[in-house]
């Protein structure tokens, strides 16, 4: 059902007109969590995940862009440990060139080593697996995105071919799943209420509407490991709102800023500390340069981790 429905969005695709653009989807998900379950049994849980890709997109006649899949510009990775106290890790990597991949392998565990010393002598045991991206399957991730700035209408078909036997290895590869609950953390407009063409006064702030990101988080972390979605759930205690502001404007660029730091209660001790919103539109034809979010969620300890990602045209966009 899945492929039929994806099918007909992209003949749906296939009629828009117009010059496509071509942008760039990164993300970054890291955190370390330590606490006890049920008073008595210690835990430690550090994970590192990022999945980066290239879409085309085009503006359909409504005036949204209709984002697909068109490759993975980079490996793709998650990293995170195994079992209660973190003396097992283990890296999962995808992408097209397998020899590449490998070299991959190795500079990023030395990275992960030299960023991580508490955890440099368990990363000697690193399990590593890969995972083969075929090259030719073009639109396996579909988005639109409306004109104030908000995303949704998701199709995920991407085919991953894994070297290893997955039910025996117990891991799950969600890297470009996450990049999709990432990108429906876009969900409200960015834009004053009836502004829909960035026509915005240099000393003009406002409000976002109330926003609840429960889902979002809640998504993101059981696909990092299944087995949290036994343990927790994410609760933010209140909505809050973003605090939008035209950062600046010139010939060439107008740029918007929206930051919050609600203090909210997500779970036990954890708190949605900041969320920052950057949008930048190319003056000349109101064509989308960037979008990205940034949140952090920590305890008091300074327990908990970030996420970052980011929606960017790329350098000659023009596809003509």
């Amino acid at each position: 059902m899945k492929r039929l429905i994806c099918f007909v969005i992209f003949i749906g695709f296939t009629g828009l007109s117009g010059v496509g653009l071509s942008y760039n989807i990164t993300y970054l998900v890291q955190g370390e969590v330590r606490g006890t379950f049920l008073m008595v049994i210690p835990y430690r849980v550090c994970f590192e995940i990022s999945g980066s890709a290239d879409f085309k997109a085009w503006k359909n006649r409504f005036n949204q862009y209709e984002f697909t899949f068109d490759r993975v510009n980079k490996p793709g990775y998650l990293f995170r440990s195994r079992g209660f106290r973190a003396r097992h890790f283990v890296i999962v990597a995808a992408y097209h060139e397998m020899n590449e991949l490998l070299v991959f392998l190795v500079d990023k565990l030395n990275v992960l080593k030299n960023r991580n010393p508490v955890y440099s002598e368990h990363m000697q045991r690193t399990r590593k697996l890969l995972i083969e991206i075929p090259v030719e399957q073009a639109g396996g991730i579909r988005f639109r995105r409306d004109q104030f700035g908000k995303h949704d209408h998701f199709c995920f078909n991407l085919e991953l071919r894994p070297t290893f036997n997955q039910s025996r290895a117990k891991i799950d590869f969600n890297v470009y799943r996450i990049m999709i609950e990432l990108l429906k953390a876009f969900n409200h407009s960015c834009l004053p209420k009836n502004v829909s063409d960035f026509n915005i006064n240099h000393r003009y702030e406002w409000k976002s509407q109330w926003l609840d990101f429960s889902e979002n988080i809640n998504q993101v972390a059981w696909l990092v490991a299944t087995f949290i979605k036994r343990f927790i759930t994410f609760k933010q205690k209140h909505p809050f709102r973003l605090s939008y502001h035209l950062n600046s404007m010139d010939d060439a660029f107008i740029e918007i800023c929206g930051e919050a730091h609600p203090e909210v209660k997500v779970w036990g001790g954890y708190k949605l500390k900041n969320f920052y919103r950057k949008v930048r539109i190319r003056k000349s034809d109101r064509v989308l340069v960037e979008d990205s979010i940034y949140l952090v969620i920590r305890n008091q300890k300074g327990m908990g981790g970030g996420a970052q990602i980011i929606l960017k045209l790329n350098q000659g966009d023009d596809l003509r």
